[in-house]
Protein backbone atom coordinates (compact mmCIF):
# COMPACT_ATOMS: atom_id res chain seq x y z
CA UNK A 1 0.00 0.00 0.00
CA UNK A 2 1.44 3.36 -1.01
CA UNK A 3 1.68 6.21 1.46
CA UNK A 4 -0.38 9.28 0.61
CA UNK A 5 1.61 12.31 -0.47
CA UNK A 6 1.50 15.55 1.46
CA UNK A 7 -0.64 17.73 -0.81
CA UNK A 8 0.66 20.96 0.67
CA UNK A 9 4.34 20.04 0.71
CA UNK A 10 5.03 17.49 -2.07
CA UNK A 11 8.79 17.77 -1.64
CA UNK A 12 8.70 15.86 1.68
CA UNK A 13 9.36 12.16 1.15
CA UNK A 14 11.00 10.81 4.29
CA UNK A 15 10.57 11.45 7.98
CA UNK A 16 13.79 11.24 10.00
CA UNK A 17 13.64 11.67 13.74
CA UNK A 18 12.22 14.81 15.29
CA UNK A 19 15.57 15.46 16.98
CA UNK A 20 17.32 15.54 13.60
CA UNK A 21 14.72 18.00 12.32
CA UNK A 22 15.38 20.26 15.31
CA UNK A 23 19.15 20.06 14.80
CA UNK A 24 18.75 20.89 11.13
CA UNK A 25 16.60 23.90 12.01
CA UNK A 26 19.15 25.10 14.57
CA UNK A 27 21.90 24.79 11.96
CA UNK A 28 19.90 26.86 9.46
CA UNK A 29 19.18 29.40 12.21
CA UNK A 30 22.89 29.72 13.02
CA UNK A 31 23.74 30.23 9.34
CA UNK A 32 20.98 32.83 9.07
CA UNK A 33 22.34 34.77 12.06
CA UNK A 34 25.79 34.76 10.42
CA UNK A 35 24.24 36.23 7.28
CA UNK A 36 22.49 38.90 9.37
CA UNK A 37 25.80 39.82 11.03
CA UNK A 38 27.63 40.07 7.67
CA UNK A 39 24.73 42.08 6.26
CA UNK A 40 24.91 44.54 9.18
CA UNK A 41 28.65 44.91 8.67
CA UNK A 42 28.07 45.74 5.00
CA UNK A 43 25.46 48.35 5.94
CA UNK A 44 27.79 49.94 8.50
CA UNK A 45 30.57 50.01 5.90
CA UNK A 46 28.49 51.81 3.28
CA UNK A 47 27.55 54.47 5.86
CA UNK A 48 31.22 55.46 6.05
CA UNK A 49 31.42 56.27 2.35
CA UNK A 50 31.36 59.91 1.28
CA UNK A 51 29.22 59.08 -1.75
CA UNK A 52 26.47 58.06 0.66
CA UNK A 53 26.40 60.95 3.11
CA UNK A 54 27.68 63.89 1.08
CA UNK A 55 25.99 63.25 -2.26
CA UNK A 56 23.01 65.15 -3.66
CA UNK A 57 19.75 63.16 -3.32
CA UNK A 58 18.42 61.79 -6.60
CA UNK A 59 15.15 62.90 -8.15
CA UNK A 60 12.29 60.64 -7.08
CA UNK A 61 8.69 60.98 -8.23
CA UNK A 62 7.21 59.88 -4.90
CA UNK A 63 9.45 62.19 -2.86
CA UNK A 64 8.62 65.20 -5.00
CA UNK A 65 4.88 64.45 -4.93
CA UNK A 66 4.98 64.01 -1.14
CA UNK A 67 6.73 67.34 -0.64
CA UNK A 68 4.20 69.01 -2.95
CA UNK A 69 1.35 67.62 -0.85
CA UNK A 70 -0.18 65.65 -3.71
CA UNK A 71 -2.73 63.01 -2.69
CA UNK A 72 -2.18 60.12 -2.05
CA UNK A 73 1.58 60.73 -1.65
CA UNK A 74 0.91 63.26 1.11
CA UNK A 75 -0.31 60.33 3.25
CA UNK A 76 3.08 58.57 3.15
CA UNK A 77 4.56 60.14 6.35
CA UNK A 78 1.54 58.97 8.34
CA UNK A 79 1.75 55.28 7.41
CA UNK A 80 3.05 53.16 10.35
CA UNK A 81 5.42 51.00 8.30
CA UNK A 82 7.13 49.32 11.24
CA UNK A 83 3.79 48.69 12.95
CA UNK A 84 2.43 46.93 9.86
CA UNK A 85 5.56 44.79 9.56
CA UNK A 86 5.26 43.88 13.24
CA UNK A 87 1.61 42.87 12.76
CA UNK A 88 2.51 40.68 9.76
CA UNK A 89 5.32 39.10 11.78
CA UNK A 90 2.97 38.27 14.66
CA UNK A 91 0.47 36.78 12.20
CA UNK A 92 3.16 34.64 10.59
CA UNK A 93 4.34 33.37 13.97
CA UNK A 94 0.75 32.57 14.96
CA UNK A 95 0.26 30.53 11.80
CA UNK A 96 3.61 28.80 12.31
CA UNK A 97 2.69 27.67 15.81
CA UNK A 98 -0.46 25.99 14.50
CA UNK A 99 1.17 24.37 11.44
CA UNK A 100 2.59 20.87 11.81
CA UNK A 101 5.26 21.77 9.22
CA UNK A 102 6.57 24.57 11.45
CA UNK A 103 10.23 23.50 11.42
CA UNK A 104 10.29 23.25 7.63
CA UNK A 105 8.55 26.61 7.32
CA UNK A 106 10.99 28.29 9.70
CA UNK A 107 13.85 27.07 7.52
CA UNK A 108 12.05 28.39 4.44
CA UNK A 109 11.68 31.84 5.96
CA UNK A 110 15.33 31.99 6.94
CA UNK A 111 16.29 30.94 3.40
CA UNK A 112 14.09 33.59 1.75
CA UNK A 113 15.19 36.44 3.97
CA UNK A 114 18.81 35.25 4.13
CA UNK A 115 19.16 35.22 0.34
CA UNK A 116 17.64 38.70 0.11
CA UNK A 117 19.92 40.00 2.88
CA UNK A 118 22.97 38.60 1.09
CA UNK A 119 21.95 40.26 -2.18
CA UNK A 120 21.34 43.51 -0.32
CA UNK A 121 24.75 43.45 1.39
CA UNK A 122 26.43 43.13 -2.00
CA UNK A 123 24.29 45.56 -4.00
CA UNK A 124 24.37 48.46 -1.52
CA UNK A 125 28.16 48.44 -1.68
CA UNK A 126 28.76 47.98 -5.40
CA UNK A 127 26.48 50.90 -6.29
CA UNK A 128 26.11 53.59 -3.62
CA UNK A 129 23.15 55.94 -3.95
CA UNK A 130 23.19 59.24 -2.02
CA UNK A 131 20.84 59.21 0.93
CA UNK A 132 17.52 61.01 0.63
CA UNK A 133 17.06 61.16 4.41
CA UNK A 134 17.86 64.65 5.78
CA UNK A 135 18.82 63.08 9.12
CA UNK A 136 21.66 61.21 7.39
CA UNK A 137 23.16 64.21 5.60
CA UNK A 138 26.60 64.95 6.96
CA UNK A 139 26.66 61.99 9.37
CA UNK A 140 30.19 60.69 9.80
CA UNK A 141 30.84 57.06 10.73
CA UNK A 142 34.51 56.79 11.62
CA UNK A 143 36.36 53.51 11.05
CA UNK A 144 36.69 52.75 14.80
CA UNK A 145 32.89 53.00 15.09
CA UNK A 146 32.14 50.51 12.32
CA UNK A 147 32.34 47.44 14.55
CA UNK A 148 29.99 48.89 17.16
CA UNK A 149 27.58 50.12 14.48
CA UNK A 150 27.55 46.68 12.81
CA UNK A 151 26.96 44.89 16.12
CA UNK A 152 24.23 47.34 17.08
CA UNK A 153 22.48 46.84 13.73
CA UNK A 154 22.73 43.06 14.14
CA UNK A 155 21.17 43.11 17.60
CA UNK A 156 18.42 45.45 16.41
CA UNK A 157 17.76 43.19 13.40
CA UNK A 158 17.08 40.19 15.66
CA UNK A 159 14.68 42.19 17.83
CA UNK A 160 16.90 43.65 20.58
CA UNK A 161 16.36 47.45 20.52
CA UNK A 162 19.15 50.00 20.98
CA UNK A 163 17.63 51.07 24.30
CA UNK A 164 18.49 47.62 25.67
CA UNK A 165 22.01 47.05 24.36
CA UNK A 166 23.29 50.65 23.91
CA UNK A 167 25.79 49.59 21.23
CA UNK A 168 26.38 51.89 18.28
CA UNK A 169 24.12 54.91 17.84
CA UNK A 170 20.49 55.69 17.14
CA UNK A 171 19.03 56.53 13.75
CA UNK A 172 17.98 54.78 10.57
CA UNK A 173 20.67 53.15 8.49
CA UNK A 174 21.71 55.36 5.58
CA UNK A 175 22.34 54.59 1.89
CA UNK A 176 21.20 50.96 2.16
CA UNK A 177 19.08 51.56 -0.91
CA UNK A 178 18.99 48.86 -3.58
CA UNK A 179 17.64 46.55 -2.41
CA UNK A 180 15.24 47.59 0.39
CA UNK A 181 15.54 45.61 3.63
CA UNK A 182 12.04 46.55 4.81
CA UNK A 183 10.59 45.48 1.47
CA UNK A 184 12.50 42.19 1.55
CA UNK A 185 10.99 41.47 4.97
CA UNK A 186 7.46 42.35 3.78
CA UNK A 187 7.79 40.07 0.73
CA UNK A 188 9.17 37.18 2.83
CA UNK A 189 6.36 37.54 5.39
CA UNK A 190 3.63 37.68 2.75
CA UNK A 191 5.11 34.70 0.92
CA UNK A 192 5.19 32.64 4.11
CA UNK A 193 1.65 33.61 5.14
CA UNK A 194 0.32 32.68 1.70
CA UNK A 195 2.07 29.30 1.96
CA UNK A 196 0.39 28.60 5.30
CA UNK A 197 -3.11 29.89 4.65
CA UNK A 198 -5.50 29.72 1.71
CA UNK A 199 -8.24 31.73 3.44
CA UNK A 200 -9.25 34.36 0.89
CA UNK A 201 -10.20 37.16 3.27
CA UNK A 202 -6.96 36.70 5.20
CA UNK A 203 -4.88 36.82 2.04
CA UNK A 204 -6.75 39.93 0.92
CA UNK A 205 -6.18 41.66 4.28
CA UNK A 206 -2.48 40.72 4.23
CA UNK A 207 -2.13 41.99 0.66
CA UNK A 208 -3.73 45.32 1.55
CA UNK A 209 -1.54 45.71 4.65
CA UNK A 210 1.59 44.82 2.69
CA UNK A 211 0.69 47.25 -0.09
CA UNK A 212 0.18 50.00 2.48
CA UNK A 213 3.57 49.26 4.06
CA UNK A 214 5.30 49.32 0.68
CA UNK A 215 3.65 52.64 -0.14
CA UNK A 216 4.86 54.01 3.20
CA UNK A 217 8.42 52.96 2.33
CA UNK A 218 8.45 55.59 -0.43
CA UNK A 219 9.14 58.14 2.33
CA UNK A 220 12.59 59.80 1.89
CA UNK A 221 13.58 58.57 5.35
CA UNK A 222 13.34 55.04 3.96
CA UNK A 223 13.83 54.57 0.22
CA UNK A 224 13.63 55.72 -3.34
CA UNK A 225 10.77 54.28 -5.38
CA UNK A 226 13.13 52.17 -7.49
CA UNK A 227 14.45 50.43 -4.35
CA UNK A 228 11.00 49.21 -3.39
CA UNK A 229 9.92 48.20 -6.89
CA UNK A 230 13.11 46.23 -7.63
CA UNK A 231 12.94 44.43 -4.28
CA UNK A 232 9.31 43.42 -4.77
CA UNK A 233 10.09 41.90 -8.18
CA UNK A 234 13.22 40.05 -7.02
CA UNK A 235 11.69 38.87 -3.74
CA UNK A 236 8.43 37.60 -5.16
CA UNK A 237 10.23 35.80 -8.00
CA UNK A 238 12.42 34.11 -5.38
CA UNK A 239 9.36 32.91 -3.45
CA UNK A 240 7.59 31.68 -6.59
CA UNK A 241 10.72 29.94 -7.89
CA UNK A 242 11.21 28.11 -4.60
CA UNK A 243 7.60 26.91 -4.59
CA UNK A 244 8.21 25.27 -7.97
CA UNK A 245 11.74 24.04 -7.24
CA UNK A 246 12.04 23.37 -3.48
CA UNK A 247 15.36 22.39 -1.94
CA UNK A 248 14.96 18.78 -0.82
CA UNK A 249 17.41 18.98 2.09
CA UNK A 250 15.64 22.01 3.49
CA UNK A 251 12.18 20.53 3.04
CA UNK A 252 12.83 17.06 4.48
CA UNK A 253 11.66 16.88 8.07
Amino acid sequence: MRCAKDAKLPSIRVKPSYHWAVRKTLLVTALYLCVVALHSTAIAWVESRAACLAGTPLYDLAHEAMRAGSVPFSWIPHIPVNGIILALTVLMIGLLVRDERRLVLIRRFFLFHGVMATMRAILVNVTILPTADPACSGRVVADPDLGARALGLTLSAIGIPLEWHGIGFAGNSCCDMIISGHTAMVVALVGMIFMMSEIRWLRLAVSVAAGLALFGLLNPVYHYMVDVLVTVVIGWQLVRHYEQHPWRWLETR
